[in-house]
C-alpha cells in the first residue's frame, strides 16, 4: 500500500516514520510525504514524527491512504 502524509497545512511531510505493529515492518515518507509499504488487511499502521501527534490507523482493503497529522 501507499499513501502521503501532510501536516495540517496541506504541505508533505519528510521523515515521518511508518510502522506496521503487526508485523514491524517500517517505511519512512520521503521529501514529498510519499510513503509506501507492505501491510495487510487489519494491520495497524502507526505514524510518527516527532514535530507532530502519533496517527494510527487500522489498514482496509484501500491501496492508497491519505494522512494528516496534527501537532
Amino acid at each position: 500500500m501507499s499513501g502521503n502524509v501532510k501536516s495540517e497545512n496541506g504541505s508533505g511531510v519528510s521523515g515521518v516514520n511508518v510502522t506496521d505493529k503487526n508485523t514491524g515492518k517500517t517505511a519512512t515518507t520521503d521529501e514529498n510525504g510519499n510513503f509506501t509499504i507492505s501491510a495487510n488487511p487489519k494491520d495497524i499502521l502507526e505514524f510518527y514524527s516527532p514535530e507532530f501527534s502519533t496517527y494510527t490507523i487500522e489498514v482496509s482493503n484501500r491501496r492508497n491512504y491519505s494522512i494528516v497529522l496534527k501537532k
